[in-house]
């Protein structure tokens, strides 16, 4: 098989494993609480950008398309690049440091580059308590809008048993690294 065949397997499966996460959800439709918040970025512009979070194109050496993960390891470029704040239904903050994110990089002239990223957030959200959750993002750099949903069984300290999921939109033009609007649902232990 060869490697642009491999890549486009684990891409694929990757995807299939996405939506399989994502529709994860209590029986009995209960679709919890509609929640609303606001995620601000350290990162403002694509410089800032390529320096925080480099991928390993080692992996493209027969060329695009290729998977390839993404480094939050050590120091960040500058204070803040990793973290973010959430603010709205959902407050607090949230950081990429040694978390995951995996992309699959089409063409870098488009910045064609569909991710996934996992990102730890300490919140408190409203009518559910205070603790921390993974935050797992999907989207692309060339465009505006995505999915996001709590990771299962990620919960911890008052937030423990916490699901949810939903959409954000980037208020500002592919690339921009603008604040982006969640929007979604919140289901709580209680």
């Amino acid at each position: 098989m060869s490697k642009r065949a491999i890549a486009m397997t684990l891409a694929a499966l990757c995807g299939a494993a996405t939506i399989l996460v994502g529709t994860l959800g209590p029986a009995g439709g209960d679709e919890g609480v509609s929640v609303r918040f606001t995620v601000t970025t350290g990162i403002t512009n694509a410089t800032d950008f390529g320096k925080a979070y480099t991928a390993d194109l080692s992996r493209c050496v027969t060329g695009f398309p290729c998977v390839v993960p993404v480094n939050t390891n050590g120091t960040p470029p500058q204070p803040g690049a990793w973290d973010d704040t959430l603010s709205g239904d959902v407050q607090g903050t949230g950081s990429y440091k040694d978390s995951a994110v995996l992309g699959a990089f089409n063409d870098p002239a488009t910045l064609d580059f569909p991710y996934e990223s996992y990102e730890s957030v300490n919140v408190t959200v409203e009518g559910c308590g205070t603790g921390t959750f993974i935050l797992h993002n999907q989207g692309n750099l060339n465009s505006t809008t995505g999915l996001w949903w709590v990771v299962p069984g990620s919960g911890r300290i008052g937030l423990v048993g916490i699901s949810g999921n939903g959409s954000w939109t980037q208020s500002g033009p592919p690339g921009s690294f603008t604040p982006s609007a969640y929007i979604g649902h919140i289901r709580c232990a209680k």
